[in-house]
C-alpha cells in the first residue's frame, strides 16, 4: 500500500524542509519507505492533472497527517 503525504525532512544544512512523497507501508500498515515527487509526468495533460488530483485528495484526507523523517525504521 502506498500513498501520497506530506514529509518534514532535513537538508545537509540542517535546515528543515517539508515536501509531497509517496509513502511505502509494511503489512502492519508501519509506514516503511517513501520516495519524494521530484516531477509530474504523464503522457497526456489528462495524465498529469489524474495525478495531481489523486495528490490532492490524499493531503485532503486528516487522518494522513505529516510524517518525520524518523518515522520510518
Amino acid at each position: 500500500m502506498w500513498n501520497n503525504r506530506i514529509l518534514k525532512r532535513t537538508d545537509t544544512m540542517g535546515r528543515e524542509f517539508y515536501q509531497i512523497c509517496e509513502v511505502f507501508y509494511d503489512p502492519d500498515g508501519k509506514p516503511n519507505g517513501y520516495a519524494p515527487i521530484d516531477d509530474l509526468v504523464g503522457d497526456t495533460e489528462k495524465d498529469v492533472r489524474g495525478l495531481v488530483g489523486y495528490i490532492c485528495k490524499d493531503l485532503k484526507r486528516k487522518e494522513l497527517t505529516t510524517l518525520n523523517e524518523t518515522d520510518f525504521g
